[in-house]
């Protein structure tokens, strides 16, 4: 199934993602501590193979395009759960920082959900950050995310286990 291009809100549109966007992707995380909010699993530094690599099986990737340019400036998945229809999880988004605070990523976000609802028949919409994470906790509440829990994991290279925070997003549709 493909999410087929839409306009959103302050004319962002959701484009096709293309391998040849992921150098772009890559340069839009700063510094460690970022990459670590992002994508705790990958081990610095942050490469366009790294983010080729992130894809689930069955997981959509989509930018985030003003105007219905070709050029993103953000990108997120959105992936099914195993073993839970309508469920649907949104990993690895990221704003380029020219476009930080201006709103976008709540719009990228609400395009994202909407995908899911629209074109997935989501029934609900998950996600995990960071407590410290809060311009994006701030960004997720905006659209109407609620936290209903904390999840533990531990990282690999980044040490002991971390404490993350579960969002959830009911489709008001349903």
């Amino acid at each position: 199934m493909s999410i087929a291009p839409s306009p959103k809100p302050q004319g962002l549109s959701l484009v096709p993602f293309d391998n040849l966007y992921a150098p772009t992707i890559a340069g839009w995380v700063r510094n460690d501590r970022q990459l670590a909010w992002l994508a705790p699993s990958t081990k610095p530094p942050l490469t366009a193979a790294k983010v080729v690599g992130w894809v689930r099986p069955q997981g959509h990737r989509l930018l985030g395009a003003i105007k219905a340019t070709p050029i993103p400036i953000a990108y997120g998945e959105l992936n099914p759960m195993k073993q839970e229809p309508g469920h649907l999880w949104i990993g690895h988004v990221v704003v380029d920082p020219n476009y930080r605070q201006r709103g976008l990523g709540r719009d990228f976000v609400e395009a994202i959900c909407q995908a899911g609802w629209d074109d997935m028949g989501a029934d609900r919409i998950s996600l995990i950050v960071f407590p410290d994470n809060l311009p994006a906790i701030k960004c997720y509440k905006k659209v109407g995310f609620h936290e209903v829990g904390e999840e533990h994991h531990a990282f690999g290279h980044r040490g002991p286990r971390q404490r993350l925070l579960r969002l959830e997003i009911i489709n008001p549709l349903r």
